[in-house]
């Protein structure tokens, strides 16, 4: 973890394969070495047709309709910037309060602001919009916290519009485990084309004190000081 004051080196390897791109991010320097934080591999997307889904279909899998645009994003665990402010409606079966249910599901609606509405313009992938999609249920199991861990595949079809909905299903219920929590998630544009797709998208429990700095932990004990008798 990076402090508010603290600064850190990173680098994005990035090595031409036969038929692919690999890619490492780390952090670190030449002197104390290089901490690798995230790996994977990119292909060329060779499907060229996407599925479509009929979005008034699937909004009726759901029994609510919440309203976002009220929520407050910043948690005990947790900060965001306004670009994360794109939450306005999820439709639900009252999953995300069930903590003992594990096998949930949502439909979630995402629209940027007017006065950062140009983002995408310069973002194939909105960091705010994605993060919020791939994510929503995933600090609904219990009190616990997930940082993101892994994706077994995702499929990026086209840019990520202002306008999207997140079609989001856990894989825990066979399991049962909650050190690390599973979801497929489906992005589509307003008119129910499939803009990305993501399999087997793993979460995994952090511990709380985990984010504080040896530095910063205080200790407490006892002090004995002499009395002048009165």
């Amino acid at each position: 973890f990076v402090d508010d004051d603290e600064t850190k080196e990173m680098q994005i390897i990035v090595e031409k394969k036969d038929n692919y791109y690999a890619f490492v991010i780390a952090t670190g320097d030449n002197n104390n070495g290089w901490q690798k934080h995230s790996e994977g591999k990119i292909y060329k997307q060779d499907e060229t047709e996407t599925k479509s889904v009929n979005l008034d279909t699937l909004k009726k899998e759901f029994a609510e309709e919440n309203d976002l645009k009220v929520l407050e994003l910043d948690s005990k665990s947790f900060t965001f910037g306004n670009r994360w402010n794109s939450l306005d409606i999820a439709y639900e079966n009252n999953e995300y309060y069930s903590h003992a249910k594990m096998d949930k599901k949502a439909l979630l609606k995402q629209v940027l602001p007017d006065s950062i509405k140009a983002d995408v313009e310069k973002y194939a992938l909105h960091p705010g919009m994605l993060d919020n999609a791939a994510n929503y249920l995933s600090q609904s199991f219990g009190d616990n916290i997930y940082l993101p861990f892994n994706y077994k595949d995702l499929k990026i079809y086209k840019s990520l519009p202002a306008t999207s909905y997140c079609y989001l299903r856990s894989k825990n219920a066979e399991s049962g485990n909650l050190e690390v929590v599973t979801f497929d998630w489906d992005i589509y544009d307003e008119n129910g084309q499939l803009v990305a797709t993501a399999t087997d998208y793993s979460l995994k429990k952090i511990n709380p004190s985990d984010f504080i700095k040896q530095s910063a932990i205080k200790y407490y004990g006892y002090k004995w000081e002499h009395i002048q008798p009165v």
